[in-house]
């Protein structure tokens, strides 16, 4: 491996992945005094909801054309990918607008037209994002990241006096960005995908099956919160939960999956080189477990003295309780997340699918607990919010270990085989 190219690669994805974080954090106190907690518990509800099912909306066909050794192969998958998104976004929304009509939500049409068009946009972004990473475009993925969150900006800052601003100008940019990809990069072959069919894909049904619904059943979890705190607490929570979103786990997010698509790239370098993964894996954990420890303390200070400077203490007040709470869990799961996708990578798909099923089993059964309390007077945010950090930081760090696992089961394969 030439660490120097991995260095430049590294220092690449994260200065992109900082720039955007910062200008989403340097204007989201002005975007927090301008908006409602209604309409932050507006965005947090419907990017939940998106976000929840991207897994199998995609059919995790971005791992599928990062796992495919050859060129021509992956650029098929990626072209069926579009026209298999775009079918699926539109069965997602044909079957939950019934559903969430006869369970009796009080939710207009608008929703539903928003949701589609986010859920489409970040399928497809997550793949052109997948394609990047494979084509080691590394600067092109942090500009990327970088246009998002300023046209993220430009959409909040022009749509104040919506309701459903903060939703809207999050599709705004997907969709700018997805144009940008058009006309600067590739267009998909439209004949190739004339030609599409099912059975090309059942080689990866691993993926397609198996995988994407644990994923999504992992990304339920993931913004299992979301449901819980709108469902108990109310929707005023629910904003206050959305700007620690904003703020903390939504950056922590990005900077992984900024790290998680170096680290794809790595693996599938090493891969085609037929070298071992474990020395490399060892190295890349120590880089992340240092990044994961200035975050905190970073973070940590910040909430701690500057947090009352730049937020309304009277409105955003329980902001600040949450990110003290949940603070060491979010940096447990980014470690863990910035090296998930080694299992993906190296084809332990049953492996990533059992950690999925003990997290989504482990969140449920805690937030069966709390709905409990809930239900006998006797549940208490704060103890809600203690509870999640003490399951969640468990779960994640397990992970960590099913992820070490897989490496270490990868380069005992190359041994037996030579």
């Amino acid at each position: 491996m030439n660490y120097k190219f991995q260095i430049k690669n590294l220092s690449l994805l994260l200065s992109g992945s900082f720039l955007s974080q910062l200008l989403l954090i340097i204007f989201i106190p002005f975007i927090a005094e301008k908006y409602t907690q209604e309409s932050f518990s507006y965005l947090s509800f419907i990017m939940a909801l998106s976000s929840s099912f991207i897994p199998i909306l995609t059919g995790n066909l971005g791992y599928v054309l990062l796992k495919e050794v050859e060129d021509k192969k992956s650029n098929e998958i990626f072209n069926y990918s579009i026209f298999y998104i775009f079918l699926t976004n539109i069965i997602f929304i044909t079957i939950l607008y019934p559903i969430i009509s006869l369970i009796g939500f009080d939710i207009d049409d608008e929703f539903f037209y928003l949701l589609f068009l986010l859920s489409l946009g970040s399928s497809l972004l997550q793949v052109v994002n997948r394609k990047l990473n494979r084509l080691e475009k590394y600067a092109s993925i942090s500009i990327f990241k970088f246009l998002q969150s300023l046209f993220i900006i430009v959409g909040y800052f022009l749509l104040i006096d919506n309701y459903s601003g903060l939703v809207i100008a999050n599709i705004f940019a997907i969709y700018l960005l997805l144009s940008i990809y058009l006309l600067f990069f590739e267009t998909p072959n439209f004949f190739i995908i004339k030609n599409f069919n099912f059975k090309e894909l059942s080689n990866y049904k691993d993926y397609l099956l198996n995988n994407s619904i644990s994923s999504t059943l992992n990304s339920l979890v993931f913004n299992l919160p979301v449901f819980f705190i709108s469902a108990t607490f109310g929707f005023k929570i629910l904003g206050y939960y959305q700007l620690y979103n904003m703020i903390i786990k939504i950056p922590f997010s990005m900077i992984a999956q900024n790290l998680s698509q170096l680290n794809m790239g790595n693996i599938v370098r090493l891969k085609k080189e037929k070298s071992k993964i474990s020395n490399y894996f060892k190295n890349i954990s120590l880089i992340i477990a240092v990044l994961g420890l200035l975050l905190f303390l970073s973070v940590y200070a910040f909430n701690e003295f500057l947090f009352d400077y730049f937020f309304n203490e009277n409105k955003w007040s329980i902001t600040k309780t949450i990110i003290k709470t949940l603070l060491l869990f979010n940096v447990i799961q980014f470690i863990s997340s910035s090296l998930s996708t080694s299992i993906e990578t190296l084809g332990e798909v049953r492996r990533s699918t059992r950690w999925k099923l003990i997290n989504f089993l482990m969140m449920i059964i805690l937030h069966i607990y709390e709905y409990y309390l809930f239900l006998n007077d006797g549940l208490i945010f704060e103890q809600y919010l203690s509870d999640l950090l003490i399951v969640g930081s468990i779960s994640y760090i397990y992970y960590y270990f099913e992820i070490y696992s897989s490496v270490k089961h990868y380069d005992y394969q190359m041994v037996q085989k030579d």
